[in-house]
């Protein structure tokens, strides 16, 4: 039997049916079989041809970087009779096929069939492999897709589209947008000031004002959400940090605003910029020039962006404070550990400024009577 077959078999049979994951090396001949989760080998080196050993220290700290440290020993699986010593990091598995036998007495207990996986390797030719483990890639890059996808963010731009659309409906009884969108719960000074409808500071961060505002803000919230939300664990918290941005966001919108109506999703997406800059430097990514280039570049262009018209660059910068705030409060990073104190200080201060800024200016505005008038009339209209 081929040497090569037997292991591109086994290889197959470990991802079909034990669900390790493929690392292709650099080197042709060689790959890797990852599984993570498992107590006993987690890391299967296979080498099928004269190339790079594992006497290299670097392949240890690839697979640990690629199992985010759950690696730290390595099996190197031969098919040949020639048995090898093992150091600190690397066991061998030595498995002879004519007549069959292993060397270790682990693998065989922990993956029982392997002997049947070398027998029917007889008769097996490279491209019949190649289709099954192909296969086995093309089966397991669409399960990846389906489990990186942000459930929650999407969960949440599908609750940003609905909402959407029900202000089309309320736009075609209206026939004023504004109108519309505050009695959608928009963010209205007067009415909450002399209402105290305080409730839109977080209804208002939910509706936009029109089909780009949306497709911008929710393109923008999940690609920002497949980088970010799997940073939580906890979802409610990757919530509460949106829903705390978005309202600090519109409090200090809030405090410079007269009679405008103020909608929208941006804050919240500042947040996670200002959060993400902090992961980001904590995990060295500023070290990667195209991606410090591109960060750069995207930062500069929201930065653009807020201080367009019809734009509350307040609502920006209120989000990214949030953002930036979270994520140094909860880095291990020496450096924000040390600023950490000093840092909650300074946002109670802040906080504190920013709501006494909010009643001294609480008459900055001219009341609207008229407003309640108007959307007890649209409510009739629409129940």
């Amino acid at each position: 039997m081929n040497p090569d077959i037997i292991k591109y078999n086994i290889a197959y049979h470990l991802m079909n049916d034990h669900h390790y994951r493929m690392v292709l090396s650099k080197d042709q001949g060689s790959l890797w079989l990852i599984d993570p989760t498992r107590k006993q080998y987690r890391a299967i080196y296979m080498h099928l041809s004269n190339g790079m050993g594992l006497d290299d220290p670097t392949i240890l700290n690839v697979v640990s970087r690629i199992s985010m440290g759950a690696i730290n020993t390595v099996t190197k699986l031969t098919i040949d009779d020639e048995i090898t010593s093992s150091s600190s990091h690397v066991g061998l598995v030595n498995i002879q096929s004519d007549p069959l036998s292993v060397n270790d007495d682990g693998f065989s207990s922990c993956f029982v069939n392997w002997s049947q996986w070398v027998k029917e390797s007889d008769g097996l030719t490279k491209k019949d492999i190649d289709a099954k483990i192909q296969g086995i890639v093309k089966k397991a890059t669409r399960k990846a897709l389906i489990q990186n996808l942000p459930k929650t963010t999407m969960v949440m731009i599908m609750i940003m589209v609905i909402l959407y659309l029900f202000t089309l409906y309320v736009d075609s009884k209206s026939g004023n947008n504004a109108l519309s969108l505050v009695a959608l719960g928009g963010l209205y000074k007067p009415l909450i000031m002399d209402d105290h409808q305080w409730f839109r500071l977080v209804t208002s961060i939910f509706l936009h004002g029109g089909l780009l505002h949306l497709l911008l803000n929710m393109t923008n919230f999940f690609t920002l959400g497949q980088l970010i939300e799997p940073c939580f664990k906890k979802k409610w918290q990757y919530i509460a940090l949106l829903l705390a941005g978005g309202i600090f966001g519109n409090i200090l919108a809030l405090v410079n605003s007269a009679n405008t109506v103020i909608i929208g999703f941006s804050g919240a997406l500042f947040t996670l910029l200002g959060y993400y800059t902090v992961y980001a430097y904590e995990h060295h990514y500023f070290s990667n020039k195209i991606w410090r280039n591109n960060f750069i570049f995207t930062i500069i262009v929201n930065l653009y962006i807020s201080f367009l018209p019809g734009i509350s660059f307040q609502a920006h910068l209120g989000g990214l404070i949030v953002g930036l705030v979270y994520g140094v409060i909860n880095s291990n990073t020496a450096l924000f550990k040390k600023l950490r104190i000093h840092l909650i200080v300074c946002s109670m201060v802040l906080l504190a400024a920013v709501v006494y800024l909010l009643i001294i200016n609480a008459s900055a505005f001219v009341a609207d009577p008229g407003m309640p008038v108007a959307l007890n009339m649209l409510y009739d209209s629409l129940f």
